[in-house]
């Protein structure tokens, strides 16, 4: 999944200015737009997979603010939708963390019958809207492995950037001429830019095959069809040898972008098999060196936690902590207040 912008001025097509041949020494006439249309922009989050069965049922979102979506337009505009392209109306055109949760439902919500056999696996730049708490909370809560694009990288690795949005915007640039050329006044109006869009999704995104894109990046056949274009920019003389392993915390941070928070517990969470929980008595203070003790999920409490415990090397060292390994055992009532 990635984000691109869609201008309402798709101008710059040949065919869209006319010069009078009495006006040959003269400059060069250029189109003519108001500056508002040449900065009222959309935001496409445009989603791309490695099968073409299941492309069409991703979900797309169109996000606009309420000057260029108008309310009196707003059913209408709605009302022609390919069953998988979603409008937002909103104060701002940017995304924020609200819709990318939202967006997120929308994908688990669409591979719902494909979950049994299939993992998904979103692709994320690592701008500080893909990396908050609560978008990889969300993924992790519907079962979403999260990959980062590194920092800086989005241009040479993210399959959205590097093969499908510059066909998306060619494409569109054409859709909306030929809308301009059909309309009577000759401007790009929004229902008309909202349907061009629909058009070059059907067209480019679900009518192209990814599964190469994604080959050609590394996120496929264990990196043997990686680009040579890619391999020299990295440095590389063959596909890399990368193990199978869980990275640690240092390598994930790689990924990050300087001075920012690595959520490496959320990242890792649709890994973790998650234990029982039962319910903690009052008066008990969990501490954070028993939790990881006990296992790298949560907490387990109930019989032989002191053997879990035991089992992983740690050992309680203060009264509070072999207070709370009785507890866990069943060894002690209630704790004072």
């Amino acid at each position: 999944m990635d984000e691109t912008s869609v201008c309402m001025f798709q101008g710059g097509a040949k065919g869209t200015v006319l010069r009078s041949k009495r006006h040959r020494g003269a400059d060069e006439p250029v189109e003519r737009a108001s500056l508002a249309k040449k900065r009222t922009c959309l935001t496409h989050c445009g989603m791309i997979c490695d099968r073409s069965d299941l492309q069409p049922l991703l979900p797309q979102v169109i996000i606009g603010n309420c000057a260029t979506f108008l309310l009196r337009d707003w059913e209408s505009l709605r009302a022609g939708l390919p069953p998988n392209v979603h409008l937002i109306r909103q104060k701002s055109a940017w995304n924020n963390v609200k819709v990318c949760v939202w967006i997120i439902g929308l994908l688990h919500s669409a591979l719902r019958g494909h979950l049994e056999h299939l993992q998904p696996i979103l692709f994320l730049d690592a701008c500080r809207l893909h990396l908050h708490r609560g978008v990889i909370a969300a993924c992790a809560r519907h079962g979403i492995w999260v990959v980062i694009i590194p920092a800086k990288l989005t241009w040479l690795l993210q399959p959205c950037d590097t093969h499908a949005f510059q066909r998306y915007k060619a494409y569109l640039k054409s859709a909306c001429q030929r809308r301009r050329a059909q309309a009577d006044d000759g401007a790009l109006s929004v229902r008309c830019l909202v349907e061009s869009i629909c058009e070059t999704i059907l067209h480019v995104l679900q009518g192209q095959k990814w599964t190469l894109a994604f080959d050609l990046d590394g996120f496929g056949r264990q990196q043997e069809e990686i680009s040579m274009y890619l391999q020299r920019q990295l440095g590389l003389n063959g596909a890399p040898m990368v193990a199978s392993s869980r990275p640690s915390e240092e390598q994930v941070g790689i990924c990050f972008p300087r001075r920012s928070k690595v959520p490496y517990a959320s990242l890792l969470r649709p890994f973790l098999v998650e234990a029982p929980v039962s319910v903690v008595p009052r008066g008990y203070r969990l501490l954070a060196g028993v939790g990881a003790a006990l296992g790298p999920g949560p907490v387990a409490l109930g019989l032989g936690a002191d053997e879990a415990a035991a089992s992983s090397g740690w050992r309680p060292r203060t009264r509070a902590e072999h207070r709370l390994v009785a507890a866990l055992t069943g060894g002690l009532g209630p704790a004072r207040r």
